[in-house]
């Protein structure tokens, strides 16, 4: 598999887990309120969209 299709498809699995601890995150906070609750969101959220980003780049570089 080349470098670039399987860097790809790490940053898609670590985007997908990090969607399962925003969900994750989201549930416990219903539950049970926390004030710094915003800043990990905050935190999750940038990390999946340069997961998400980094994939789409990776897949595209692998193409020229």
């Amino acid at each position: 598999m080349p470098d670039h299709i399987r860097r790809s498809n790490n940053a898609a699995g670590l985007s997908l887990i990090v969607a399962i601890f925003v969900v994750e995150t989201l549930v416990l906070d219903h539950r049970d309120p926390m004030p710094h609750t915003p800043y990990v969101l905050a935190v999750l959220a940038l990390v999946a969209v340069a997961s998400l980003v980094a994939c789409v780049w990776w897949r595209r570089t692998g193409r020229a």
